[in-house]
């Protein structure tokens, strides 16, 4: 019976007042993944999202820090794409779905995010020359690359952009660029890097050799 009234009251709202519809509050239903890298992207699926974004927010709050907003890539009622940070640090988060209006802020109701540092475990082969490939493997590198983040050639006072090859979560692919910044006989790094700063996201322990192209 309440429920019935309730949708009755709602109803004579809309009718008596067509241009100002009914605020439903949005769910979030799943997040992929569960667990991610600074700066790698996430699939956020539920309802009530709204067509277009507005005045809505993604955002995500925990391990005493303030409210991180993360950037949003694309927007659906029923899904959302976004990007974690890039200056976020690893543990355990909420993420949430805040509507800003003149006089409150509505709220969504909370997911769990664990964020994980990228890990580089091992460089191959160990000797590489400009235009070589290089396998990198490791963990949590995050199932998809957003546009923040890329994988740089570090050391010597070098920090070079490497070609993007291939990206998974325990491997990545990258092509050595032309760079003058990069001597034969140096051994250099690689790591994964924000893109707006010289940052790096993962440890930058494992290296290689860099030669002439014979």
């Amino acid at each position: 019976m309440r429920k019935m009234r309730q949708a009755l009251l709602v109803s004579m709202i809309m009718l008596l007042n067509p241009a100002s519809p009914v605020w439903a509050a949005p769910r979030i239903s799943s997040v992929s993944p569960t667990s991610g890298p600074p700066g790698s992207c996430l699939v956020i699926n539920g309802s009530e999202f709204g067509a277009t974004q507005g005045t809505k927010t993604v955002a995500m709050a925990g391990m005493g820090r303030s409210v991180d907003s993360l950037r949003v890539r694309s927007w659906s009622d029923t899904k959302i794409e976004a990007e974690i940070p890039s200056n976020i640090e690893a543990g355990r988060y909420e993420l949430l779905l805040l509507e800003h209006r003149p006089r409150r802020t509505f709220a969504s109701n909370l997911v769990p995010l664990t964020i994980v540092m990228p890990r580089i475990t091992d460089i191959s082969p160990g000797t590489a020359a400009e235009g070589d490939t290089l396998w990198v493997k490791g963990a949590n590198f995050g199932d998809r690359l957003c546009s923040k983040t890329h994988v740089a050639i570090g050391g010597h006072g070098a920090h070079v952009d490497a070609t993007l090859v291939s990206w998974s979560n325990i491997g990545i692919t990258v092509r050595i660029p032309k760079s003058d910044k990069l001597k034969p006989g140096n051994r250099y790094y690689l790591g994964i890097s924000a893109e707006r700063d010289a940052r790096w996201l993962s440890n930058i322990d494992q290296t290689f050799r860099f030669q002439e192209r014979r």
